[in-house]
């Protein structure tokens, strides 16, 4: 965040976009607001774009049946999935 926060500093409304990926596991919950508004103060306004995508855990497995259902990426997985 205080990366974001130091390279945008002083460049406001400079940016047509801004691409947002898997912040999820970096980023609190608290922070969250403080990290949107950023990025509204760097887009152009009425112009700029900000895409955000934060995809939720995935089903793992291997091809070759190699990653066993009690491996610590497997358990993360199911137990993630399972909040849905």
């Amino acid at each position: 965040m205080e990366v974001l926060i130091l390279y945008t500093q002083g460049r406001n409304a400079q940016f047509d976009n801004t691409d947002n990926r898997f912040l999820h596991a970096g980023i609190t919950l608290a922070q969250w607001p403080v990290y949107v508004r950023e990025i509204l103060r760097v887009l152009k306004p009425n112009d700029g774009w900000a895409q955000m995508i934060e995809l939720g855990y995935p089903y793992v497995s291997s091809d070759n049946n190699s990653l066993p259902d009690d491996a610590p990426v497997s358990k993360v997985c199911r137990l993630k999935n399972s909040e849905r």
